[in-house]
């Protein structure tokens, strides 16, 4: 193969001093499926959790940008299948993996965070996990 060939780009080596950093929390509530899901899909109620968002478009792949503490981060729907199942993979708290077990007494909201880290990067990105996992709390009414 020629040196110019197009198409393909070198893919950055994992750096050896990081490592992949999980969080699960969990939220029990009585809301019905439209109030469930707008927190994940709609601009508003990613404002209400995620930060300050000023571009949005609800569909895979789409980029979005928003703001927290004066900091501009991207993000992306890597998965939608609603109303199951939504991934957001955002550059402050990386991957989101958000599942949802809709039930007509009560439902369960499973949101995952996965993110690789440096060890001095670990102690803000769980305070930044709590701040979601408070926002969301309230929103859900959990």
């Amino acid at each position: 193969m020629s040196d110019s060939f197009v198409g393909f780009a070198r893919s950055p080596k994992p750096d050896p001093n990081k490592t992949l950093i999980t969080r699960d929390i969990e939220i029990l509530t009585q809301l019905d499926l439209a109030a469930l899901l707008a927190p994940f899909i709609t601009k508003d109620g990613l404002n209400s959790w995620l930060g300050e968002v000023s571009k949005f478009d609800f569909q895979t792949g789409a980029k979005l940008k928003y703001k927290v503490d004066g900091e501009e981060f991207g993000a992306s729907y890597s998965m939608i299948t609603l109303p199951k199942r939504v991934v957001l993979v955002t550059e402050s708290l990386g991957e989101i993996d958000i599942k949802i077990n809709h039930k007509k007494a009560s439902s369960l909201v499973k949101v995952g965070f996965r993110l690789a880290l440096l060890p001095n990067q670990v102690k803000s990105f769980n305070a930044e996990v709590d701040r979601v996992e408070q926002s969301l709390s309230k929103g859900l009414g959990g």
